[in-house]
């Protein structure tokens, strides 16, 4: 429960910071393991960090503590920490953007520890990018045009939570994030356009949160910045096929990660299970399709975790949910990729029952 959890959390920081990780000794090399750590984030602290959708403070900075601590137990800890972190982004979002919304109170404590640790050793690149992407996050939101850093070499999402921390903290001086990034010239850069699609996602998260909390201030904001998003990618190439589909995957990567409690919420809502299942089938193509490395971002378990969520949703989902040219859309597009999914749409969502009003959709 939440409340057992908060207590958990207690007893965590009362605890070594490294206990969530592991060393391991493979062909003479010695690395680290951070499964537990993205286990632990993954299965129980993304369901008591929502309606603020990050980490406390308190707790990324343990968790980062507990890298740079363990890192040092490797033979070349620097090299550790960047590959471990590198490997976040798609493995446990939450992490990333808690790291990137709090990365302002964290720095200096955890450069000063791993300089301790390392005797002054200059940190690992992927934490000096956080700092990076936090003062790009500044530069683009700056009313002065043309003072604009170039965009560091950062994950898409961690630029993306600089961003949206930028935003919120209201460091956005004289324009909009999305005019900002708009002069940008996000159709020059694919990289660009990923961290649209991300920003857009927290903004949308934001919305959605508002919305079942009935926070009727925030809930205007975030509206208006999705507006103002959707508007931008609009006037943008779409961009390939591929690419299209890369980001349709990345948002339904990003929506399993959410809590419990609003995806709870979130499954009611009209066109969830569609754009849902969606997204399933994309990354599900790239998987089997075998894409350049960039594209294959879905693990088998990631993939079977996404189906046996969306069986669970079709399973209490009302016939109404779906119209029957959505239905037979999915149905199509899950024939021969997902003959298990296709046929719990067919079974489950009675097309006799469908809703004729929900047609026009």
């Amino acid at each position: 429960t939440e409340l057992s959890l908060h207590t958990w959390n207690r007893v965590l920081l009362a605890l070594p910071a490294v206990l969530l990780f592991k060393v391991k000794a493979e062909g003479g090399k010695t690395t680290l393991d951070c499964s537990k750590l993205i286990e632990h984030v993954n299965e129980h602290q993304r369901n008591v960090c929502f309606p603020a959708s990050v980490l406390p403070c308190c707790i990324t900075g343990h968790f980062l503590k507990g890298l740079l601590c363990a890192s040092v137990r490797c033979g070349r800890p620097a090299e550790e920490v960047n590959r471990c972190w590198s490997q976040m982004s798609g493995c446990c979002p939450l992490l990333v953007v808690s790291a990137a919304h709090w990365w302002q109170q964290l720095s200096s404590p955890l450069f000063s520890l791993w300089g301790r640790l390392r005797d002054g050793e200059p940190p690992p690149e992927q934490l000096q990018l956080l700092t990076d992407g936090q003062r790009w996050a500044c530069s683009v939101c700056s009313v002065e045009k043309g003072q604009e850093m170039q965009m560091p070499s950062a994950a898409a999402l961690q630029l993306a939570a600089g961003l949206h921390r930028a935003r919120q903290a209201g460091e956005v001086t004289g324009r909009s994030v999305a005019a900002a990034l708009t002069s940008l010239q996000p159709e020059k850069s694919a990289k660009l356009k990923q961290v649209l699609v991300f920003l857009l996602f927290l903004c949308v998260r934001d919305y959605l949160c508002a919305l079942t909390h009935a926070q009727e201030e925030n809930l205007k904001k975030a509206k208006d910045v999705c507006t103002e998003l959707l508007t931008a990618l609009q006037n943008s190439p779409t961009g390939s096929s591929s690419s299209k589909q890369t980001s349709k995957v990345r948002i339904g990567r990003l929506l399993l990660n959410q809590s419990v409690s609003l995806l709870q919420k979130l499954v009611c809502c009209p066109g969830f299970l569609h754009t849902a299942v969606a997204c399933y089938v994309c990354a599900l193509q790239l998987f089997l399709g075998g894409g350049t490395p960039e594209e294959q971002l879905e693990s088998p378990q990631m993939l079977s975790h996404t189906k046996k969520f969306l069986l669970g949703v079709i399973s209490q989902a009302s016939p109404s949910v779906l119209s029957s040219n959505q239905l037979r859309q999915l149905e199509s597009l899950c024939a021969d990729l997902d003959p298990e999914l296709a046929a719990a749409l067919s079974v489950t969502l009675d097309p006799h029952s469908l809703s004729p009003e929900m047609d026009f959709l």
